[in-house]
């Protein structure tokens, strides 16, 4: 069978294979592959000759280009291609082609209606004896997929700008564990410049880096997001901060995991914010003790437990509400802290120490005895003796305390409670008179210390009180009332700064 050459001569299945020992029917097979292959390639082909000018060309090229073989035989195929866009095409490539050269190239190529096509273009040159004859010609459209490419680094651009004004971190980390890409936010929230981020392992990042493996180690066998995980972060100065991180996979065209990445945000202030409010919901914001809150999620707890015997204290601040009336909140406030503070040291490192109302403070001693609970009042007494004692002039302290024990589970605690509060208001009661009168003895020497001239002043009121009292007739009950009246008409000064007490000039509205 003889092959037409793209000088039109017709050369020998023979001479065409240059082995005269090739079978015919072999090479037979072979042509009729090539020309199958021709005809069906998905890929455009055109048969040029030596001159570069068409010979024949498949469907595939008249379907892309518009063109059919009765319109170009015998034209410059280049002259075809860039009719629409002169010079567009590069010469150079058909040249180098048909001086024996094989040629892979990208370029623009235009159809017959004028619309430039993006194509992988390739250029086999048809040897024989060193002498090139012609050549084959293919155009693969890659159009879309330059589209495709074009939008998808425009959408990566939109995306990594966005990325970049965004205010939460974001973040890229490969399977080896190294940051591959961060945002700005990411990088100023670590103190770091994004350069210094990118190539850090997570490790020296996170202060629990366990924490943080095992969520990556849920995401490769779950492939589901984690949302809100917190995890405390190490910031370049080694200062500490929490992160608020969602985490999700990177997979590739196949699906396979590549690594994560993951949005974080500085949460460190409302971590902050949460653990004052956890704070006060279980301590008086006064003294730093713990609140009645506590105190009863306390005994429920110690109910159930194996803590016993269980010992409660209840004590109760004397002569609180005189404090307030005749010196002021403030003053009264600060001896609630004394006393506080007095029972505080009294007590061992495990006991329960609460303040459950405005003067009463409650202990709780886990794994102890009625003993060693009378023990430890007479502790709490010493410690407030040896406070009175070092505060010469001071407002004096004075707490009445109850007690009471349970040795097993079969009895409540809040009725141990009510029994040692019982027996704290019997102790107030019995030494009621006693104190106030300890209390008040107190601040009228703090008012003598403060005011000299008050000490006469109060002995003549009360003096003339007294003589007023007689004459109008006055029970000897309603004398001493009158008198204890006198010597305590001024205890209030105790309260007010000696700035404003002793001032010459005026008072203003603010110091009245």
């Amino acid at each position: 069978m003889p092959f037409r050459l793209p000088n039109g001569r017709k050369m020998s299945l023979k001479k065409i294979s240059g082995d005269p020992s090739t079978p015919a029917q072999e090479l037979k097979a072979r042509i009729r592959q090539l020309e199958a292959l021709f005809k069906n390639s998905l890929d455009g082909i055109a048969f040029v000759d030596s001159t570069n000018r068409i010979i024949d060309i498949n469907s595939r090229f008249a379907q892309l280009f518009g063109y059919e073989l009765s319109e170009i035989k015998g034209a410059n195929i280049d002259d075809i291609l860039d009719k629409s866009k002169p010079g567009s095409t590069n010469r150079n490539f058909s040249n180098r082609i048909l001086t024996g050269e094989t040629i892979t190239t990208e370029g623009t190529r235009y159809t017959k209606e004028g619309q430039p096509l993006e194509m992988i273009i390739q250029g086999i040159p048809i040897i024989e004896n060193e002498t090139v004859y012609g050549a084959y010609a293919m155009y693969t459209d890659v159009t879309e997929q330059k589209k495709a490419a074009a939008e998808l680094k425009k959408s990566e651009q939109k995306y990594r700008e966005i990325l970049s004004t965004i205010k939460d971190g974001y973040f890229e980390v490969n399977l080896k564990g190294k940051i591959t890409f961060c945002n700005n936010a990411a990088a100023e929230q670590m103190g770091y410049h994004p350069d210094e981020l990118r190539g850090k392992h997570y490790h020296s990042l996170c202060k629990n880096p366990d924490l943080v493996y095992k969520n990556f180690s849920s995401l490769l066998q779950t492939g589901k997001s984690e949302r809100a995980l917190t995890v405390e972060l190490i910031r370049k100065d080694g200062t500490e901060l929490f992160g608020e991180l969602t985490l999700s996979v990177i997979r590739d065209k196949t699906g396979n995991v590549q690594g994560f990445r993951g949005l974080g945000r500085d949460i460190t202030e409302r971590k902050k914010y949460e653990e004052k409010l956890r704070y006060l919901s279980l301590h008086d914001q006064l003294t730093g003790l713990y609140n009645r809150s506590y105190f009863e999620n306390e005994l429920e707890r110690l109910d159930k437990s194996r803590e016993y015997p269980i010992t409660i204290i209840v004590t109760d601040l004397d002569g609180l509400k005189l404090f307030n009336d005749t010196v002021g909140h403030e003053q009264g406030d600060r001896l609630l802290k004394e006393c506080a503070g007095v029972l505080r040291q009294s007590l061992r490192g495990a006991d329960i120490l609460a303040r459950i109302g405005g003067d009463e403070f409650v202990i709780i001693l886990p794994k102890t005895n009625s003993q060693t609970g009378k023990k430890i009042v007479e502790r709490i007494k010493n410690s407030i003796d040896s406070y009175n004692r070092h505060q010469p002039g001071d407002l004096p302290l004075s707490i009445s305390i109850g007690l009471a024990t349970v040795n097993n589970s079969q009895r409540d605690l809040k009725q141990i409670f009510k029994e040692a509060d019982d027996f704290m208001y019997r102790e107030k009661l019995h030494k009621g008179i006693d104190a106030r009168s300890q209390i008040i003895s107190s601040l009228m020497t703090t008012l003598g210390e403060r005011d000299y001239i008050a000490q006469g002043h109060t002995r003549r009121v009360e003096l003339l009180c007294l003589e007023m009292g007689k004459r109008t007739g006055l029970s000897k009950k309603q004398l001493l009332n009158l008198s204890l009246l006198a010597q305590v008409h001024d205890l209030g000064k105790v309260g007010i700064p000696d700035q404003v007490l002793f001032k010459k000039k005026p008072l203003s509205k603010k110091e009245w």
